[in-house]
């Protein structure tokens, strides 16, 4: 099955809509993919504005540590954005009656896994702040106590602080449950 017969656009044309360099002829290929591959697309198309979406991505020569060439990776990032925007319930949509306060976000922003593990771990008081990487000179473990944590002050009920808004059979009750 070819993109064309679901309806997809040329190859072209997605690097077009992706503002990436346009191929003009058969030999602007071998810009972005290697010149063998480029060859089989130039003898299996009539037209370079003919080349298969799919063809064109899967020979694309990949982004520095990438697993995609910049016209897939510009159709996934595209995907993503749109994705995440159109989610009202996505944690940095403000757009939802109880979404997080800007202040809530920062916190939330600052929270790693090697802060997770240092809260939760056993025993444990050092790791490297990326702890899904070997430790090495740019990633160095450190004390927990040197990786950021979570300030839970900016989720505080600022109605709770205000005694004036707690009746008294409230208070009679939290005080004697503690």
């Amino acid at each position: 099955m070819k993109s064309r017969d679901v309806g997809l656009p040329s190859y072209n044309r997605y690097r077009q809509l992706c503002s990436l360099p346009v191929a003009k002829t058969f030999d602007d290929l071998y810009h972005w993919m290697p010149k063998d591959q480029a060859d089989v697309i130039s003898r299996s198309y009539e037209s370079i504005d003919d080349v298969d979406l799919l063809a064109g991505i899967m020979v694309e020569r990949k982004l520095p540590g990438a697993m995609v060439g910049p016209t897939l990776a510009c159709i996934m990032l595209d995907q993503l954005i749109r994705w995440r925007q159109s989610d009202r319930f996505w944690y940095e949509n403000s757009i939802h009656p109880g979404a997080f306060t800007q202040d809530q976000l920062f916190e939330i922003r600052k929270m790693t896994i090697a802060r997770l593990i240092c809260d939760h771990g056993d025993s444990v008081d050092s790791i490297q702040p990326c702890a899904f990487i070997l430790p090495n000179s740019r990633n160095e473990i450190t004390n927990c106590s040197n990786i950021p944590s979570i300030n839970w002050e900016v989720w505080r009920d600022q109605k709770c602080n205000n005694p004036q808004n707690t009746t008294s059979s409230q208070l009679d009750t939290t005080q004697k449950a503690f």
